[in-house]
């Protein structure tokens, strides 16, 4: 059955609403990536290098001990 022009109307003006409705979300998540990017990514930045630091200083005192150890063992023997 062929559509006939008001049909034709009716369903090209549901096309453009649903566009708009996708040009609308997809305007939302840009907004949302980049409050991500701006805020979220600098705050794990520097939990990453806080981590970092942490694990570096608890590697320097093993390191320490551990010429300890061994320099004491050397003296010793």
């Amino acid at each position: 059955m062929p559509m006939n022009e008001q049909d034709l109307q009716e369903k090209y003006l549901q096309t453009l609403k649903d566009y708009s409705n996708i040009d609308k979300r997809l305007a939302l998540m840009e907004q949302e990536i980049h409050i991500i990017k701006d805020n979220h990514l600098a705050h794990l930045e520097t939990d990453v290098k806080s981590i970092s630091n942490k694990f570096n200083w608890a590697v320097g005192i093993v390191f320490a001990q551990l010429v300890g150890i061994i320099s004491y063992l050397i003296i010793k023997i």
